[in-house]
């Protein structure tokens, strides 16, 4: 039984148009120069220039795209694909927004609301538009030309998580994979609507999908073990700096520690999966990951290898790493604790 599918998003498309045309410059070497130039060629109205520039905050030192255009895709997705463009539920659209936990509460405020409900309006303007409908055209062929690697990739990842945790098909969700070649290269976008896993990016690699369907499987099981991981609050106090810069944490907090440890485990429980024949490689890949602050991926990872002993003793396991984590303070950092 299929799991998936490949499903190019004419209004994810159009947002990312407008974005485009507002100044989003950070799909360069992701689309067809072609693309991108055709659409900046197209005469706007001022509100849609203006709308779409609202996009880039600056909260975020890496991306200051973070977090409205995550929150224009995911909202794209509870819009109509046919007019008359409007929210299919827009309650439960901020509802969904109001619980993500990737997200610094003080960036859902009344703005970001007001901002987000004006969407269906100017997707409205954009999709009327006749020469956005000819670039699109354009850019779907380019798309149907990767649908097949893009099929191939799912697939083999379906299969690794199926072979290595040993779990059965029907324990995984539907996946959808939304290519945008109009979003930055390093961007990946995931959007989990119940037993549907949306993926929304412009360079699909099996990582970034075992990575999100562990997320499926794994997260309910964190949960159940986050009063141990708040009991090891203080990890997170050498990286702060590091995650607030990539706005994985905002502040010293438990929630925000337990996004943070979240993280480290599932890159390197992705590895893992991938890699789970060769420790070389996947020491390797650790390795740059621990070059980006998360550096306890691979201390994770080396459980993984030699302490995995299976969904059933899953509690235990994080015991495992987090002891782990702390001697690799000790060792490394000299940290009291």
């Amino acid at each position: 039984m299929k799991h998936y599918s490949v499903e190019p998003n004419k209004n994810i498309f159009i947002v990312f148009a407008g974005l485009t045309a507002s100044g989003y410059n950070l799909a360069e070497g992701s689309c067809d120069r072609d693309i991108i130039n055709s659409i900046r060629e197209v005469e706007y109205d001022g509100d849609i220039i203006d709308y779409f520039k609202k996009a880039r905050t600056s909260n975020c030192e890496v991306n200051p795209y973070w977090p409205r255009v995550f929150l224009l895709s995911l909202a794209s997705l509870f819009i109509t694909e046919k007019t008359p463009y409007e929210y299919i539920d827009c309650q439960k659209m901020l509802d969904y927004i109001e619980n993500l936990q990737q997200i610094d509460p003080n960036e859902k405020n009344k703005e970001l609301i007001d901002w987000l409900k004006e969407l269906p309006v100017k997707i409205t303007k954009l999709q009327n538009n006749i020469m956005i409908e000819e670039i699109w055209l354009k850019y779907i062929s380019l798309v149907n030309k990767s649908i097949e690697s893009y099929d191939l990739i799912a697939n083999q990842s379906y299969l690794l998580i199926r072979e290595v945790l040993d779990i059965s098909e029907y324990e995984l969700p539907e996946l959808i994979i939304i290519p945008n070649y109009l979003q930055a290269s390093e961007a990946t976008d995931f959007v989990n609507l119940e037993d549907e896993i949306y993926i929304i990016t412009s360079k699909l690699d099996k990582e970034s999908i075992v990575h999100e369907l562990l997320h499926y499987i794994l997260d309910i099981r964190l949960e159940e073990c986050r009063e141990l991981i708040n009991e090891n609050i203080f990890l997170l106090k050498p990286i702060l700096d590091e995650m607030i810069r990539y706005q994985y944490a905002w502040n010293y907090s438990e929630d925000c520690w337990n996004r943070v440890f979240e993280e480290n485990f599932m890159r390197a429980a992705s590895i893992w999966i991938i890699f789970h024949d060769d420790i070389n490689n996947a020491q390797t890949n650790a390795n740059l990951h621990k070059d980006y602050g998360f550096i306890y991926v691979p201390i994770i990872l080396e459980q993984f290898f030699f302490n995995w002993k299976g969904l059933d003793n899953f509690y235990g396991f994080i015991e495992d790493c987090l002891k782990a984590c702390r001697n690799f303070l000790k060792e490394g950092f000299n940290a009291n604790i």
